[in-house]
């Protein structure tokens, strides 16, 4: 009866400290993804995809795992992944006017002007004061050749 007992304490100590593992792994995910800078394209893909596939993360962290996982898919040059987690980032938080932004730069580098200045204007319209949109969105008109248009825009 006694054996039985420590077999039982080990194993759910040896439990206790593989979810210690876990956890402290998930915390170091979650550093990586939402940090600014400091970590490579394939860390800040890895530690994202991680926060992004585990339980229990708040809806700002899930926004935030998105939207920084494709910021570094959009620096790889993979857009449509970078859309797609955009996608993802706007259904969870439609006010997120960085991510409409980022949509529009994902879709302007892939040469889908108006798809950007439509995603541009929302931005615009969710935040006037955020100024990169407006610069984007002059910049997607030059591209188009709307000259006129780009220097209205910006």
């Amino acid at each position: 009866m006694k054996w039985t007992v420590a077999i039982v304490t080990v194993v759910v100590g040896v439990t206790g400290l593989c979810r210690a593992d876990d956890a402290r792994r998930n915390v170091d995910d979650r550093d990586r993804c939402l940090a600014p800078d400091g970590v490579s394209l394939e860390q800040k893909l890895e530690s994202c995809t991680v926060v992004i596939q585990s339980a229990g993360q708040t809806r700002q962290v899930l926004v935030a795992a998105y939207h920084n996982r494709s910021v570094a898919y959009n620096r790889k040059g993979e857009y449509d992944r970078a859309i797609a987690d955009l996608d993802e980032a706007i259904r969870l938080d439609p006010k997120f006017a960085l991510a409409y932004n980022n949509r529009g730069v994902a879709y302007k580098n892939k040469g889908e002007l108006d798809r950007a200045i439509t995603d541009f204007d929302e931005a615009i319209r969710l935040n006037p004061k955020y100024a990169l949109p407006h610069d984007n969105r002059g910049n997607a008109y030059k591209n188009k050749g709307e000259y006129d248009r780009a220097i209205a825009r910006c």
